[in-house]
């Protein structure tokens, strides 16, 4: 299960991964001063299973109704936007 802590370390290691897409560096290698680079992060606490998937190309994935509602948050979330499922933001808050 995972703590407050926890979720709020995975909360500010996405806010961080945005605002590396931010950086001067990465906007020197983009056209026009746009950075190429874009990321939408979807965060959600629930259950999934993991499993190894493939032999000649084995590949880690998970699966899950939890896996399919992080999905739509990140497809429903703006570009260099985190967005946080009710779930994610109750345990962020200590509510559960």
């Amino acid at each position: 299960q995972a703590s407050q802590l926890d979720m709020a370390n995975l909360v500010g290691m996405a806010l961080e991964m945005q605002d590396v897409l931010r950086t001067d560096r990465v906007a020197a290698v983009a056209e026009l001063g746009e950075p190429k680079l874009t990321m939408r992060i979807g965060v959600h606490y629930g259950k999934c299973v993991g499993c190894v998937v493939g032999s000649s190309a084995p590949r880690y994935h998970l699966f899950g109704k939890a896996i399919d509602i992080v999905q739509q948050l990140e497809q429903g979330g703006s570009k260099n936007g985190v967005v946080l499922s009710s779930s994610a933001l109750r345990v962020c808050l200590g509510l559960d």
